[in-house]
């Protein structure tokens, strides 16, 4: 890649950059033609030895965008388009929300959350500026959670999931309990946020750790089942499938009246699955467990085991 950057590549050759340095500037003229991406690297190399990096990118972002304005603003409208927020798991009982959006609005928030931060603290507070601010981000989702104006999903409000044994819960163990959505969280957390939670019973099987079943004959799947099958599949069973299950549609595996509205029967498919099993022609057994076999048109079979609701001890 730093064919097409030979000032750059001497300037690596001869120690005047660093590596760190010379990826900048390869990653940064990467979308340009040779051209542009030779009159960036004339504009900013002469700076380059003396900046540190985040100075260096400073400085390429406004190089290209001064190289070629209109270029750079259909990369900003198609990069707008891709916004969005993700969630990633960490360890220790951790996580990481990550919002992607505008560099506006993201200064705007980040404006917001710390005069709100500076506003929540008082005397005696020992806590560190960013974590007020997430104490503040905190607050505020939780209120809102709690919210009546909130649309509801298969009949419940948005809410956590967290499924942990009775003992536990009773603090006659120390098992581990599994927040929907991330995995699984010390037994002492679980009996801090029970304290305002609504506990709803979940019968499972000692040995494999898989719920029981229900048995039903409506076509809806009453609210009982809806909560034993979301919990129980935890996602689309399509294969590779991570749409939360909370979010699919409660399918029947063998169409309803052929086959019943019972636990062995319902699971959860994303919008793209329950097309993918009804409309072309790969099929879809169920197992007991809720475990699923796919079969592809050519015969090949993948098999989406059942996800322990809760590990064995």
């Amino acid at each position: 890649l730093l064919d097409r950057l030979p000032a750059t590549r001497l300037a690596l050759a001869t120690g005047r950059i660093d590596v760190s340095k010379a990826r900048a500037i390869v990653d940064a003229t990467t979308p340009l033609s040779d051209a542009d991406a030779q009159l960036v690297e004339t504009r900013v190399l002469p700076r380059a030895p003396h900046q540190t990096c985040p100075r260096l990118r400073q400085s390429l972002r406004r190089a290209v965008q001064r190289t070629d304005p209109a270029a750079a603003q259909i990369r900003y409208e198609r990069a707008v388009r891709e916004r969005g927020v993700a969630l990633v798991a960490l360890d220790d009982g951790m996580a990481q929300v990550i919002a992607t959006m505008p560099a506006t609005d993201a200064m705007g928030f980040f404006t917001w959350v710390t005069a709100q931060a500076d506003k929540a603290t008082s005397p005696g507070d020992q806590r560190t500026l960013n974590q007020r601010r997430c104490d503040v981000l905190t607050d505020v989702a939780f209120r809102r959670l709690a919210a009546a104006d909130l649309p509801t999903r298969k009949g419940r409000r948005p809410h956590l999931q967290v499924t942990v044994s009775a003992s536990t819960l009773l603090g006659l163990d120390e098992g581990p309990g599994e927040l929907a959505g991330y995995g699984p969280i010390t037994a002492d957390v679980v009996r801090r946020v029970s304290k305002d939670a609504t506990w709803r019973r979940l019968l499972t099987d000692p040995e494999s750790g898989a719920p029981l079943d229900y048995g039903r004959t409506t076509h809806d799947p009453p609210q009982v089942l809806a909560d034993h099958v979301i919990a129980r599949d935890q996602t689309c069973t399509g294969i590779g499938c991570r749409q939360p299950a909370r979010r699919c549609d409660l399918d029947h595996t063998v169409r309803y009246p052929e086959g019943p509205t019972a636990a062995h029967n319902v699971t959860c498919r994303c919008k793209h699955c329950h097309r993918l099993k009804h409309e072309t022609e790969w099929t879809v057994e169920q197992e007991p467990d809720g475990s699923q076999i796919w079969t592809s048109p050519t015969g090949h079979r993948y098999t989406r085991p059942a996800i322990p609701v809760l590990e064995p001890g």
